[in-house]
């Protein structure tokens, strides 16, 4: 079952026409979290950055992680 639900997963990654196209929603929880209280910090602008550096690096590196995601799923 493991592997079944493993490949099931695998699959639904790899399937571009279902994904989540609903944007990302930072709640004030999450906020006040990440600032470590109610005032803006730097920690949020540091956790915006790092968030936007990471997109820009999965998107541009895309055809690559979906080449190794499409090896890995015939193992």
């Amino acid at each position: 079952m493991y592997i079944l639900s493993q490949h099931w997963k695998l699959n639904y990654v790899l399937d571009f026409n279902s994904r989540d196209r609903t944007p990302f929603v930072l709640t004030p929880d999450m906020a006040y979290v990440i600032n470590g209280g109610d005032k803006p910090t730097q920690k949020f602008q540091d956790f915006v950055d790092l968030c936007c550096g990471a997109f820009n690096a999965i998107r541009e590196n895309a055809d690559g992680i979906i080449t190794l995601l499409k090896m890995v799923s015939h193992c």
